[in-house]
């Protein structure tokens, strides 16, 4: 279990430390951030124009006025799921995919192979530690949106909307794992066939 943790933590630095990775993932923040901002001042300018509405029937005499536009939480937050499924796809395919050609090019897989480490170790330790990766980077999507959001829209999400956005997060941890898990997976085989025949 040492070991796995051990490669579980050198995944996390490695993985914070490429530039490629970092840019990727700040394209991610940035795409979901701004889907934040443009939904909030979407529906910020619904309810401005209802209220100029409502100011011009009240204006002319009016005594009926229309029902006020429903603003449901998570809708403004519904742009998140095109970039979680899309860039979030991406994001672990790099992650899975550099986590053993990484460790080729470096030359470090020899070196792990002559400690008394399994194949399976290796993977799973790679596995967390990009679970631990994407579970960081998700974390920080929903603190940002969920502050922008307050911010910018001036509504407060109750405790089922913020119910379903971790359940959201949670399947979406999922969703990006089994990318990581098939990369880790296509990528141990062929690495550890060609280590053996060094």
């Amino acid at each position: 279990m040492n070991g796995i943790m051990t490669l579980a933590r050198k995944e996390v630095k490695t993985a914070f430390r490429d530039y490629i990775f970092l840019i990727v993932t700040g394209l991610f923040v940035l795409l979901s951030v701004i889907s934040v901002y443009i939904g909030s001042s979407t529906k910020n300018a619904e309810l401005q124009a209802y209220q100029d509405i409502v100011q011009l029937l009240k204006s002319q005499g009016a005594t009926s006025l229309p029902v006020p536009p429903a603003i449901y939480p998570l809708s403004v937050l519904s742009n998140i799921v095109s970039y979680v499924s899309m860039i979030g796809a991406v994001v672990a395919i790099f992650l899975g995919f550099e986590s053993f050609s990484g460790e080729r090019n470096n030359g470090t897989l020899k070196l792990i192979a002559v400690r008394p480490v399994y194949r399976d170790q290796i993977v799973t330790g790679k596995l967390l530690g990009g679970g631990m990766v994407i579970g960081v980077l998700l974390g920080i999507i929903l603190i940002f949106n969920l502050v922008l959001f307050v911010f910018v829209s001036g509504l407060t999400p109750g405790i089922n909307e913020i119910i379903r956005l971790l359940s959201f997060f949670l399947l979406a941890f999922v969703y990006m794992m089994v990318f990581i898990q098939q990369q880790c997976m296509f990528r141990s085989g062929p690495m550890t066939a060609r280590l053996v025949s060094c």
